[in-house]
C-alpha cells in the first residue's frame, strides 16, 4: 500500500488533554499524516463491517496556541487537532477521505497522493463533542475541512513545527518512535502489524536496547569508574 488514495479499495509522547477550542472556523495547515494500517471497524446496527485502511491527519492551527505558565499564548507551541478516518479511492464520492482530500487538493493536482499535502493551508470547522467513555471530558472535533481562499493563503503563517509523514507500509522506525504513544498504539493495533516490516524493525530496536542494557550490567561498578575508562554513557 502507499499514501495514494486511489491505491485503496472501497469497502474493505503521550497525549495531554487541553481545554477544547470554541466552535468555529480556524486557519490551519496540515502538519502530520500517518498511515496507521488495516484497522477493524465498529459494527453498524449489529452488522459487522469489513476492516479498512486508515489515516490519522493532524492540523496545526495558525492563530491558536498553548498557554505558558503565566497563562499567555506561547507562540512557539501552536494547537494541534487531528482526526482519524478510513481511506477510499477518490471515486468514492461520499467518503470522508475524498471530501478531505479534495478540500486540500481541489484539482487533484497530486493524483490522490496524501504525502504531497503536508503544509497545505486550509480552514477547519471545529465543533465540541463530549466523550462517550468519559462524559465529563469535552474535546474539539473536526466537522469539515475547506480550502483557504488564495488571497488568504498569501498571508497564512507557515508551520511552526516540522511536518511529519509516516507510512505503515514503508515505515521509518525513527519517525514511529517519535510519535505520541497513543498513535504508536493505534498503529500497533493494525490487523496486519504482526509480521510487518515495522514489527521486524521494532524487534531489532528492542534487541539493540537489550544488548545495551547487558553492556551496562557488565561494565564496572560506578564506584570503580575513572576518567580513563571507555565512555559508554551514550548507550
Amino acid at each position: 500500500m502507499s499514501m495514494k488514495a486511489n491505491d485503496y479499495k472501497s469497502g474493505g509522547g503521550d497525549f495531554t488533554p487541553v481545554d477544547p477550542l470554541e466552535p468555529g472556523s480556524y486557519p490551519a495547515r496540515v502538519v502530520a499524516i500517518a498511515n496507521i494500517g488495516l484497522q477493524a471497524q465498529q459494527a453498524f446496527k449489529g452488522t459487522e463491517k469489513a476492516p479498512k485502511h486508515e489515516f490519522r491527519v493532524t492540523y496545526e492551527l495558525l492563530d491558536e496556541f498553548l498557554k505558558d505558565e503565566d497563562g499567555n499564548d506561547d507562540e512557539d507551541k501552536p494547537r494541534w487537532v487531528s482526526e482519524r478516518f478510513s481511506i477510499n479511492p477518490l471515486s468514492s464520492e461520499n467518503a470522508k477521505s475524498t471530501a478531505r482530500y479534495l478540500a486540500l487538493d481541489p484539482t487533484n493536482k497530486h493524483d490522490g497522493d496524501w504525502s504531497q499535502l503536508l503544509g497545505t493551508p486550509l480552514i477547519l470547522d471545529l465543533v465540541q463533542n463530549r466523550s462517550k467513555k468519559n462524559p465529563e471530558r469535552v474535546y474539539s472535533n473536526v466537522r469539515t475541512v475547506t480550502a483557504m481562499r488564495p488571497k488568504d493563503v498569501k498571508n497564512a503563517a507557515e508551520l511552526k513545527n516540522d511536518p511529519i509523514l509516516f507510512d505503515f507500509y514503508e515505515p521509518d522506525v525513527k519517525v514511529f518512535l517519535a510519535l505520541p504513544k497513543f498513535i504508536q498504539e493505534e498503529i500497533k493495533s493494525s490487523l496486519d502489524f504482526d509480521g510487518s516490516k515495522l514489527a521486524e524493525m521494532l524487534e531489532d530496536v528492542s534487541e539493540a536496547d537489550t544488548t545495551k542494557e547487558e553492556k551496562k550490567t557488565k561494565s564496572k561498578p560506578k564506584e570503580e569508574a575513572s576518567d580513563n575508562e571507555d565512555d559508554d554513557s551514550e548507550w
